[in-house]
């Protein structure tokens, strides 16, 4: 095998390797992309469901409120994410 046969053949060796390496780099991106989108929709449910909260005990009367204060509960959903928001719905009003 001559010289130059031998170059040509490592070339096409090399950009083998690279179009293999730009591959797997497209599907690493592919699957970040994708991962990325799931944690968006996670966090914004979770901040949904917050919002959902904090307007349901400002809407709720003094009387109605179970167990802690307005200011309490509000330190619970807001600090306790999304524990807090929960333990309002369940205990902290009036059904």
């Amino acid at each position: 095998m001559s010289k130059a046969q031998r170059i040509r053949q490592q070339s096409a060796r090399e950009r083998i390797a690279a179009q293999q390496a730009a591959a797997r780099r497209a599907e690493q991106r592919r699957k970040m992309l994708w991962f990325g989108g799931a944690i968006v929709v996670v966090i914004a449910v979770v901040v949904r469901f917050e919002i959902f909260c904090l307007r349901e005990l400002a809407r709720a009367d003094d009387y109605e409120l179970l167990h802690l204060t307005r200011r309490g509960w509000t330190i619970a959903i807001l600090f306790s994410i999304p524990f807090g928001g929960m333990a309002y719905l369940l205990f902290g009003r009036a059904r």
